[in-house]
């Protein structure tokens, strides 16, 4: 198959280029420099120069593919004009695809759920419409646009990522929380530190994308997650023990006051975060998961290696 990928560079994206790859797919990447560009050629994909912006550029690649893979998001620190500007990316690419029935899966994020408790949730968990309104809740728009695209013919896939994606030394969070325990000489974390966030190997996680172009029943929402008993404090001590540095509790405005994290990031660092997998497990047979040992990763695995 003929696959266009946009993020193809990204930590996400790049995996998911690299196992389509090793499948014996045609990858075809979207790249925002010639830089950019050379390295997509040497990693054997196929670049199309562009930004998720140039909605001609989407709208040829997808037509001409047999199926589009969108991990991309535009991280311009304006979170509402990110979502507006990457509804307008879908349905250039969708409207590309039309009448095609060939599958377009979208990441979202499990963050649109926003404070689920400590029990994993399914698909259809009722989200908040107050969270809904504001980061990273209000990615539900970029959802729901995808989502509509279904009745133009394409099979629509929205996978929602966990706030941690991990493995292989990447990730955003992980290496968020070790810079600021090296900053601060202290792990911190959100008080009380009992509440439950989710995670995924990156491995795993673009295992799913290659069964979601290749399972015919898949379409609509999917959860990620292979771990969801990761609590606040537990992440912190991996991460001290990384770092070399004593874990210390702190309230969010605190956090927010002293510039421990990010203003945005603080939230979802509170907030029980936990979805089931079920749906993705039973529908596109995911399972045979390479780790679900997170902790142990961020302690003395891959991200000690790197630090």
């Amino acid at each position: 198959m003929k696959i266009f990928v946009t993020g193809p560079s990204g930590y996400v994206g790049a995996e998911v280029a690299r196992l389509l790859l090793s499948d014996g797919h045609f990858v075809v990447g979207l790249a925002r420099s010639e830089a950019r560009a050379e390295g997509l050629r040497n990693a054997g994909i196929e670049p199309v120069i562009g930004e998720l912006s140039d909605l001609d550029v989407l709208a040829k690649a997808s037509a001409s593919a047999d199926a589009v893979i969108h991990t991309a998001f535009f991280h311009t620190g304006d979170y509402a004009e990110a979502t507006r500007l990457d509804i307008a990316a879908v349905g250039a690419m969708t409207d590309a695809m039309a009448g095609s029935n060939k599958p377009f899966i979208m990441s979202s994020a499990t963050g649109v759920l926003g404070e689920t408790g400590p029990v994993p949730v399914s698909e259809e968990f009722p989200l908040d419409p107050h969270h809904c309104i504001k980061p990273p809740g209000s990615r539900v728009i970029c959802e729901r646009a995808a989502l509509l695209a279904a009745g133009k013919g394409v099979r629509i896939m929205v996978f929602r990522l966990p706030p941690y994606v991990w493995g292989n030394g990447g990730s955003f969070f992980i290496p968020l929380h070790l810079s600021a325990a090296r900053e601060h000489s202290k792990a911190y974390y959100i008080l009380p530190g009992t509440q439950k966030t989710c995670g995924v190997h990156v491995e795993d996680l673009a295992k799913l994308y290659l069964l979601g172009i290749q399972k015919e029943a898949g379409i609509g929402i999917y959860h990620t997650t292979t771990g969801n008993d990761y609590t606040a404090k537990q992440i912190a001590e991996a991460v001290g023990a990384n770092a070399g540095v004593p874990t210390e509790g702190i309230s969010a405005e605190s956090a927010i006051e002293q510039g421990i994290w990010p203003a945005w990031a603080v939230p979802v660092f509170a907030m029980n975060n936990c979805a089931s997998s079920a749906k993705a497990e039973r529908q596109l047979a995911w399972g045979d998961y390479r780790s679900t040992d997170m902790l142990q990763d961020i302690a003395s695995g891959s991200y000690a290696q790197k630090s």
